[in-house]
Parts: structure tokens; sequence; C-alpha cells
């Protein structure tokens, strides 16, 4: 599953364009202007009015829900709606608390792949499990490093969101 996650935004074919990790009614403050982080703007994309972000960008979103028009890729594309559309008509929450969002979602990609890593490493311990103890010591100590990273992605962003005023 970690997989389709990362790889969410890179390709618009099913089941890639079923996944993001967050949607939002972008329709009022879509903008044509250059945004001043340099990163790419949308600017012909909406089809039903939402953005959808992934890890790698924003998307349009068809009225069923895929991702579809999905601009030049990213890794850790940041989650800052006044920076990724160059516009300054988002709500007050996230304009207040730009920063904090901004690098929680830069580092939220840099542990999905630290959590990726360790669960393939337990998958190819995991074999030596069937051999000896210690193969299944180290490919539960993998097994548990890449639980508790996803853990940590997951608690430190209902946390920031709360924190943020977004979710109260």
């Amino acid at each position: 599953m970690l997989f389709f996650v990362i790889l969410a935004g890179v390709n618009e074919s099913v089941p890639l364009n079923e996944i993001f990790f967050l949607s939002a009614d972008i329709s009022s403050f879509h903008t044509t202007v250059d945004s001043p982080s340099g990163f790419p703007l949308l600017r012909h994309f909406l089809i039903a009015g939402y953005g959808q972000w992934t890890l790698w960008g924003v998307c349009g979103a068809t009225t069923d829900g895929k991702n579809v028009n999905c601009e030049k890729h990213t890794p850790a594309y940041p989650f800052s709606p006044a920076d990724n559309f160059g516009s300054h008509n988002v709500p007050a929450d996230f304009s207040e608390n730009e920063d904090f969002f901004y690098y929680t979602s830069r580092f939220m990609f840099a542990f999905f792949l630290i959590t990726l890593s360790f669960a393939v490493f337990s998958i190819f311990t995991g074999l030596l499990a069937l051999c000896s103890r210690l193969g299944s010591a180290v490919s539960s100590v993998f097994a548990m490093v890449s639980t508790r990273n996803l853990q940590i992605i997951l608690v430190y962003s209902v946390l920031n969101l709360r924190v943020g005023g977004v979710c109260v």
C-alpha cells in the first residue's frame, strides 16, 4: 500500500489516479500568477473545482474524484495553497501557519520513503526468518521501525492540523 501512496499522482492511470492525501475546493483561489516559491502553478487543470494534493504535486479532480491534469512532478511538494497558486485569498488558518504546513508536508515525503525502505528490508529479511532466529529478530526490528515511522507520520500530521486550527 505504501507504494501506491508514494506513487499517487505520478501517473494518471488506475489505481494511481484514485489516491491522494487531501482534496479541497480551490476554485476561489485559482490564479495564473507565477508562484513566489518557484513551484509549478496549475493554470488550467480545474474540472470540478477541486485540487488533490499528492506527495508529488497538485492534481485536478474529476467529478468522480480521480486525479487528472497533474502538472510537473516535484518530490516533496509542499502543502502551501498560497505558494502553490500564487493567491492570497486562502483561509486565514493556512496563511497564519504557512510554515507549519509547508515543513510538515515536506518531512512527510521523507518519512514515507524511510518507512518504505524499512518495510522492504523487513520483507527481505523475513525470508531469513525461515532459516534462523537471528533472521526473525532482524526482520522484527525492521518491521517495528517501519510501523513506528508510519505512526509518526500519522500522529504528527493530525496534531499539526489540530494545532494549526484546521481541525477543531
